[in-house]
């Protein structure tokens, strides 16, 4: 998803944004997949129910 918000963001004269509002550069991109990795690790062998 990171390469299309990029890309909409060059299309739109726009900048990507950290959830506090600040420029969204390597360092911040590289804290949220550390995020999600972390996250992943935590809830690895969890199975997925979708509640519809």
């Amino acid at each position: 998803m990171l390469p299309t918000a990029q890309r909409l963001a060059e299309l739109l004269d726009a900048n990507l944004q950290d959830e506090k509002h600040g420029a969204l550069g390597r360092q911040g991109i590289a804290h949220i997949r550390d995020q999600l990795r972390a996250w992943d690790r935590k809830h690895e062998g969890e199975s997925f129910r979708a509640n519809w």
